[in-house]
């Protein structure tokens, strides 16, 4: 309950002082005199009120010493003046400036002037009533704003903005504030010896220059001196000067003119001379122009022939330039012809080539098969051989062969088990072939592997042993 009180006490003084506020913007646009701003144009019961409040404000204002109104802004007013009072003290001092202004309000038991609390009551009561009745003219009023309630609307916003920022932070923030202010207390402290270093620092920089300076004027001094001296001499050497070239203008001017006069004799002598020579070359030049006008004469035949000449010669040039255009297109020809021939030729030497190794592969087909044929053919021979030998065998016609017959292998020969590994040929086929021992051996393979065939079985693999 108590921060509900102490909020809602908060919004009271807020509100009072936004009202304050107001009142006091309104007041700030009244001008100093009536007379002084002759666009304004209000009703007798208004300015009545107005002339009342500038009389009343004069009185209050002398009653606290404080100037007279109107005062120029123009004029300067100084730090220590009651309008303007240092930073650390301003609050303070409008805080005491309000208590003066209503001691009923501050301390009512106090005992104070009659008349100047009389005088404070009606002026507070005119404020009132001037702030009610000037409330619809307010737009017509902002452009005339006296510095005086200006300065004071700037200390009650200086109020309100504190006022707010007391009720709106806490404990903490307060300290956090506190903090801040004394770390940028000690920046500027840290700012002011800083600058007063850089003044130091700029004071001595300013007391070399000086001694520099010094230096310099005399240096210039001494330096203008001897320019002085250097003037005159010049000056001197310039009139001698002068005064030679003078002394030799004029003596060359009459040596030109006794040349000159010399040379006008010489002219007067060389005239009749020259009217002599003219006479004597008038032939000469008769003469060279009549051979001029047969050169002339010359010049043009010989023109004329070159002319004619050089268009002879043309002419051969195109006519060489058209042979020598269609014998290039005729090699051109020529060349793509042999072009198709030489493909054509190696064409047919690719086919030739081509046709020569099949037939040395189907001559090479054709032995490999004799020669499977023959192997063929005498594999059969041995068996047949082999067979004959076990028939007689069992028959008894040879002599102790049973011990010998049951060692080894039926079907095979002594003496032929490294020859022949593996022999897969099917009963028909050794028909066929037993049949016709007299064919050749390329008949008798094909008719065995037709026979073989018929039979179902697999092709012949025969393989040579190492």
């Amino acid at each position: 309950m108590i921060v509900i009180a102490n909020k809602t006490e908060a919004q009271r003084i807020l509100s009072l002082l936004e009202d304050a506020l107001n009142s006091l913007n309104l007041l700030a646009g009244i001008p100093l005199r009536l007379s002084q701003d002759p666009n304004l144009h209000f009703s007798p019961d208004v300015s009545n009120i107005l002339s009342e409040q500038q009389d009343m404000e004069e009185n209050v204002m002398k009653s606290f010493l404080m100037p007279p109104f109107p005062y120029s802004p123009a004029l300067p007013i100084p730090e220590s003046s009651p309008l303007f009072p240092p930073p650390e003290t301003e609050l303070s001092a409008y805080q005491s400036q309000s208590s003066n202004l209503f001691p009923s309000r501050c301390s009512p038991h106090s005992s104070g002037n009659s008349s100047r609390d009389t005088m404070l009551k009606n002026h507070l009561s005119i404020t009132r009533h001037l702030v009610r009745t000037m409330r619809r003219f307010h737009p017509k009023i902002d452009a005339c704003a006296s510095p005086t309630f200006s300065l004071f609307i700037g200390a009650l916003c200086d109020l309100r903005n504190i006022l707010t920022q007391r009720f709106s932070t806490t404990l903490q923030d307060d300290l956090r504030r506190v903090n801040t202010l004394g770390k940028l207390t000690d920046k500027e402290k840290h700012t002011f010896d800083s600058l007063a270093l850089l003044q130091h620092v700029s004071t001595t920089k300013e007391r070399e220059q000086s001694e520099e300076i010094t230096t310099l004027e005399g240096l210039r001094e001494k330096l203008e001196t001897e320019l002085a001296v250097q003037e005159a001499q010049s000056k001197e050497e310039r009139d001698n000067i002068a005064q030679e070239l003078k002394n030799s203008l004029d003596l060359a001017h009459t040596r030109h003119a006794a040349k000159i006069t010399e040379l006008r004799k010489c002219l007067e002598d060389l005239v009749p001379i020259l009217a002599q020579e003219a006479k004597k070359y008038e032939f000469t030049e008769q003469l060279m122009k009549e051979k001029q006008t047969l050169l002339e004469e010359k010049l043009a035949d010989v023109m004329q022939n070159y002319e004619a000449d050089v268009k002879q010669k043309q002419d051969d040039l195109r006519w060489l330039r058209a042979t020598a255009r269609e014998e290039k297109n005729e090699l051109h020809a020529l060349r793509e012809h042999f072009a198709v021939v030489e493909r054509q030729q190696a064409e047919l030497n690719n086919m030739e080539r081509e046709r020569q190794e099949r037939a040395l592969e189907a001559e090479a087909r054709m032995r490999h098969a004799v020669e499977c044929a023959i192997r063929i053919q005498s594999v059969f021979r041995k068996h047949k051989a082999v067979m004959g030998y076990q028939a007689l065998k069992k028959s008894g016609k040879l002599a102790g062969g049973d011990k010998k017959a049951k060692k080894k292998k039926p079907g095979v020969k002594a003496g032929t088990k490294g020859f022949v590994k593996k022999a897969n040929i099917s009963k028909a086929a050794v028909s066929n072939v037993s049949k016709n021992e007299s064919a050749t051996p390329v008949r008798t393979l094909r008719k065995a592997a037709h026979g073989s065939k018929k039979e179902g079985a697999g092709r012949k693999i025969i393989k040579k042993t190492k």
